[in-house]
């Protein structure tokens, strides 16, 4: 098991370097990437909307060849026209469902997005390509506002696609040398949002209850259900399987984890293979998503 704070982790703007494909920025925290054996492509990330009017981060409608979860821990996310994750819910972005336009600031989040083989890509190999992706599509066609302007020199027609999108499509291209592929359609037509403080705790055992706050079947197969709970911690232990790969974190100091007791913001990573133990005192609430497996 891996265990991170926020408080060791410097953050960055977001668009510091000008190379993303939407408008505006932030100041982030990347507190895990992983490149998993078994294709599983994640970055798990604290990101504060700080900025407003034109300075504020936007996005055109869009949807992505990967899955999220994103958790507003202040304030209230927008993710769509009159539409807006309240503090302390959740939102799940299923694979390839629409959402947007949405234009963010005055709040803070923890986001996971996640694919297998190709459908996410962040860390050392795929952002290695990153610089050169860019530069080739820009010899091509124009990122503007998070839209890619492509045209066609064979026939002079247009395409428009979603800045990331085309950003994905040409560094699969350059580290495959094929075609990103298509995903199927949603399976889930649009953004699912919880609101954990109306769903009741049950007991796990001593000093632990959870709340399980949804499954998701968004990859193939019986265990492609990605799971999302919430743990409380009342001098009780709760073991990490190694079944799956999770994630988890607490906002409030006092989570136990690999036998140290962590500030505030800390977050615990058990990978596929590995076993873990998280312990509090009480009532520390825990959030817990358990990665979907493909076989």
């Amino acid at each position: 098991m891996k265990v991170i704070s926020a408080a060791d982790v410097a953050p960055f703007d977001w668009n510091a370097d000008g190379r993303s494909s939407r408008k505006g920025s932030y100041p982030s925290q990347r507190l895990f990437t992983e490149e998993a054996p078994d294709g599983l492509n994640f970055v798990f990330v604290r990101n504060e909307f700080i900025y407003s009017g034109d300075a504020a981060f936007e996005t055109p409608r869009h949807r992505h060849t990967f899955a999220q979860v994103k958790f507003i821990a202040q304030g209230q996310s927008n993710y769509a026209p009159g539409q807006d994750i309240g503090e302390g819910e959740i939102g799940y972005f299923p694979r390839m469902a629409y959402y947007g336009p949405q234009h963010k600031e005055a709040c803070t989040s923890m986001v996971i997005q996640y694919g297998f083989d190709g459908e996410h890509q962040k860390g050392p190999v795929w952002e290695g390509y990153r610089a050169e992706a860019i530069e080739r599509l820009k010899a091509r066609g124009t990122i503007k506002d998070g839209r890619y302007f492509e045209t066609d020199p064979a026939t002079g027609g247009s395409r428009v696609r979603d800045g990331v999108e085309a950003i994905y499509e040409e560094q699969y291209l350059m580290h495959t040398g094929k075609a990103l592929p298509t995903p199927p359609p949603p399976g889930y037509d649009a953004v699912i949002l919880m609101k954990p403080k109306a769903f009741p705790w049950f007991d796990v055992s001593p000093g632990v209850q959870m709340k399980r706050l949804g499954a998701f079947f968004d990859q193939p197969g019986p265990n492609g259900d990605t799971r999302i709970s919430m743990l409380r911690l009342s001098g009780g232990a709760y073991a990490l399987s190694a079944d799956r790969a999770q994630l988890c974190w607490a906002l409030e100091p006092g989570l136990v984890a690999e036998n140290r007791m962590r500030p505030e913001i800390t977050t615990a990573y058990c990978p596929r293979g590995e076993e873990g133990t998280l312990a509090g005192e009480g009532g520390l609430e825990v959030f817990v998503v358990d990665f979907p497996r493909r076989d």
